[in-house]
């Protein structure tokens, strides 16, 4: 098979009219329809036979089924037309959009102001208007524009279906989105001269969305009915008599669609499975991360005499608990050289503050039930009384030469406690447990 034109005249081919398998291109006859009638894509055929050629395309599009471009209301003209431009519905990146939304842009519309151009694909400037937006109105969730102005050979092309999708630009500002233009997508634009430049708000972000009849609807159904209506679009025939009955194709369908579905199913259960564990997984890493790190920072005070059981009883250890989680340094004190100030995380932070505190756990001497102190007589007094326990001689030692040594060293007005440390340095025996009681026979 070969491409088939309407016009062969002189050994040169014109209009072609079908795909390289021999078959009618409606794209084509769209192209070859608006040539005929006025020009595409700024080539109007004025040639040989085209009479001929306008009556074979006429009879092609009636062999198809289809209406001659502007013969039917479908194809009414633009000028006055109101039609959809955007949806409202989830675009990704490019952003959710509600009926509010649509609201905001039907009442921010003001052509006086800007009027939106009716464009072909998305210029930034300079680029000629087609047509232009007269008013905006929402119906449903659908945002639909009427145009006026429009030049004849786009309109055309519009007719003969050159422009499969059109787009929505929008600007965004702080109080919402508001109508930049409109896109016509999927050809060139014709050669017109003489056409309106446009020209946008600057200072604005952007964004574009395309509309093409039916996607959104298409895109919003269950992945069910999506295979259902694949399989109904490829086992019904086309152009024929012959049509198959909803009830003969549901069970053909549903046969095709049951392994697929159960696999899909399937693979949904087991991906959200692995999901769970993963998070869950991360949670023990994490946990065990924190709680490595809070012990490792007390163990570190606790060594150094900078950390009390009472810390934790007032939820100091909860507090480094949480600390232990922030992932993000924090930038303190006076910049470097460099500029740069000193960083560290929470934890860390706390912790290297607390070591630098004076030392909170006193060191020296344990007291333990064999050397404590226990004034069962009076010291020098020569008196005792018998209804207290015995003491360790070596503890009234130690108190009476503490006593002594705070007596010949008035001038270091040292505390008791200062004046133990120093005497039970010098007589480390006298701290050992033992020593004879003192009333013991």
């Amino acid at each position: 098979m070969a491409v088939k034109y309407l016009v062969s005249a002189n050994g040169t081919d014109h209009l072609p009219v079908t795909g390289d398998d021999g078959k009618p291109d409606h794209r084509l006859m769209g192209a070859a329809w608006a040539a005929l009638h006025g020009g595409y894509r700024g080539n109007k055929y004025d040639g040989p036979n085209k009479s001929e050629a306008i009556s074979k395309l006429t009879a092609m599009y009636k062999s198809e089924g289809m209406d001659t471009p502007g013969s039917s209301s479908d194809h009414a003209d633009l000028n006055g037309q109101w039609i959809e431009i955007f949806r409202a519905g989830d675009y990704g990146k490019n952003g959710n959009y509600s009926a509010a939304d649509l609201d905001h842009v039907v009442s921010a519309y003001n052509p006086d102001f800007h009027e939106a151009p009716a464009v072909i694909g998305h210029p930034e400037t300079n680029a000629p208007a087609y047509g232009w937006v007269a008013g905006v109105k929402r119906d449903g969730g659908t945002l639909l524009a009427q145009l006026r102005d429009v030049d004849p050979q786009f309109e055309e092309m519009v007719k003969t279906g050159a422009f499969k999708k059109r787009s929505a630009s929008f600007y965004r500002k702080p109080d919402g989105i508001e109508l930049r233009h409109i896109g016509f997508l999927g050809a060139q634009p014709p050669e017109v001269k003489g056409l309106a430049a446009i020209k946008f708000e600057e200072g604005f972000e952007t964004a574009e969305v395309v509309f093409e009849e039916g996607s959104m609807a298409e895109q919003q159904k269950p992945i069910g009915e999506q295979i259902h209506d694949y399989f109904k679009n490829l086992f019904a025939p086309k152009n024929t008599a012959t049509q198959f009955s909803e009830a003969e194709l549901r069970p053909l369908i549903d046969a095709a669609n049951a392994p697929l579905l159960a696999k899909v199913t399937d693979l949904e259960a087991k991906l959200a499975k692995q999901v769970t564990e993963f998070a869950e997984r991360e949670r023990k890493l994490v946990t065990g991360e924190h709680s490595g790190r809070v012990a490792e920072a007390v163990n570190k005070l606790r060594s150094a005499g900078k950390w009390v059981p009472a810390f934790e009883k007032m939820g100091l250890k909860v507090v480094f608990a949480e600390l232990a989680k922030a992932t993000e340094t924090i930038e303190f004190g006076e910049p470097d050289k460099d500029g740069k100030k000193p960083k560290a995380l929470p934890l860390d932070l706390l912790t290297n503050f607390l070591e630098k505190l004076p030392k909170i756990v006193p060191g020296g001497v344990r007291v333990t039930d064999d050397n404590l102190l226990q004034f069962s007589e009076a010291p020098r007094s020569g008196k005792r009384d018998a209804t207290l326990p015995p003491m360790s001689m070596n503890s009234v030692r130690l108190h009476e030469m503490t006593v002594e040594f705070m007596e010949k060293n008035p001038a270091l007005k040292l505390s008791y406690g200062e004046a133990l440390s120093q005497v039970a340095a010098k007589n480390p025996e006298l701290t050992m447990p033992g020593g004879q009681a003192a009333g013991a026979v």
